[in-house]
């Protein structure tokens, strides 16, 4: 399904613990431009995906239209339980880890 849910609306100022528990709660893929989702060291693997946007100076519409492409491209498998960055120029792919027993 093609949904979207602006979090900002329900986590304003919220720390990023609380905007990673709303994506798992409501199974979403963060699409942010919060470099603090960029470690995956600190990121659990039971969130649905994490796709950061790292673009300098870059017109949004041309942002927009990079993280449609890439999302259409990728596909939701791909994109499940892992860290995509993307850029102007490519994107990177990576497993997030599997929490420690």
């Amino acid at each position: 399904a093609k949904d979207a849910a602006r979090a900002a609306a329900k986590t304003a100022g919220a720390p990023d613990g609380e905007v990673l528990q709303l994506a798992r709660r409501e199974e979403r893929v963060l699409l942010t431009f919060d470099r603090d989702f960029g470690d995956v060291r600190y990121l659990p693997s039971n969130v649905p995906g994490i796709v950061l946007l790292r673009f300098h100076s870059t017109p949004i519409d041309d942002v927009a239209e990079r993280a449609i492409e890439t999302l259409q491209e990728l596909g939701g498998e791909k994109i499940r339980h892992s860290l995509i960055v993307v850029t102007a120029l490519n994107v990177r792919r990576r497993k997030l880890l599997q929490p420690t027993p």
